[in-house]
C-alpha cells in the first residue's frame, strides 16, 4: 500500500506574490523552521493555505502574509468557519510556541484573516495554538483583521493574539 503523502518544509524560505498553497490529502504538512511569506507592494497580501489531515507549524517557523494595503489571508488545517469547501480539513493541527503568523496591513488597509482549524465535526479532531498571530490594521489607516482558532477539541495556551487598528 502506498504510505501517505508528507511534506516536511525545513529550513525553507520561500517568498512569493499571490498565493501559496501546501497539500498532503490524507498526509501531513510540517514546517520546521521555515518562513513562508506572500506580500504586495501595491494591494493587500496575498494567501497561504496548509493542507492535510496533519498540520504542524513549529516554534521557529513564520508564515506571513503582510501588504503594503491590507493584510492578506493565512489558512491553516481549514477556511473561515470552514465556508471553502476547496480548503480541505485536518484532524491534528498545531501551533507551537515560537511560532508567528502574520496577516497584518503594513501602511494602510485592514488586517487580513488567519485561520487555525481542525474538522470540528470529527470527535478525533484537535486543535493546539500557540505562538503569535497578528491582523493588524495599517499604521495609517485601517481596522484589525479576523482570526479564528477551532476544532472539537482546542487548546490555546502561550498564545498572543492581535487583530485591532494600529493606528
Amino acid at each position: 500500500l502506498p504510505a501517505n503523502p508528507r511534506i516536511v518544509l525545513e529550513g525553507i524560505d520561500i517568498s512569493i506574490e499571490r498565493s501559496l498553497l501546501v497539500d498532503a490529502p490524507g498526509g501531513s504538512v510540517e514546517l520546521i523552521g521555515s518562513r513562508l511569506s506572500t506580500s504586495s507592494s501595491t494591494g493587500p497580501a496575498g494567501s497561504i493555505t496548509l493542507m492535510a489531515d496533519q498540520v504542524s507549524v513549529d516554534g521557529g517557523s513564520e508564515l506571513l502574509a503582510r501588504g503594503l494595503a491590507g493584510g492578506g489571508l493565512i489558512q491553516v488545517g481549514g477556511s473561515w468557519q470552514n465556508q471553502n469547501p476547496a480548503v480541505g480539513q485536518a484532524t491534528l493541527t498545531s501551533i507551537d510556541p515560537g511560532a508567528v503568523l502574520d496577516a497584518s496591513a503594513i501602511n494602510s488597509g485592514d488586517g487580513g484573516t488567519i485561520v487555525v482549524w481542525s474538522n470540528t465535526l470529527n470527535p478525533e479532531s484537535q486543535t493546539t495554538v500557540a505562538g503569535q498571530l497578528f491582523a493588524l490594521g495599517g499604521v495609517i489607516a485601517g481596522d484589525g483583521g479576523r482570526i479564528e482558532t477551532s476544532g472539537a477539541s482546542l487548546q490555546i495556551g502561550d498564545i498572543d493574539v492581535q487583530a485591532w487598528s494600529s493606528h
